[in-house]
């Protein structure tokens, strides 16, 4: 899942049934944006993330900004590899 003013991907591990696994939830790509919408390509391998083109997030110590990255884009992350 997506946040706006944590500018980062949450993800977790779902059972066969599709109910969370008790494990932690893992954040990624935190960035200095605001997460809208998130899709995944058919292979996994890609991540495609809609950013906000404004608004209050967080910023890269830890306070707030009002200072988007990148501001009404999509970002894309590829899977390459663990390492």
């Amino acid at each position: 899942m997506t946040t706006l003013k944590r500018g980062s991907l949450y993800g977790c591990r779902l059972s066969e049934d599709g109910k969370p696994w008790p494990v932690p939830i893992e954040r990624y790509f935190q960035t200095v944006n605001r997460y809208r919408d998130l899709a995944i390509s058919p292979d996994g391998q890609v991540i495609y993330i809609a950013t906000d083109p404004g608004g209050l997030t967080e910023s890269a110590d830890g306070g707030a900004t009002d200072k988007v990255v990148n501001r009404g884009a999509i970002l894309v992350f590829t899977y390459m590899g663990q390492n």
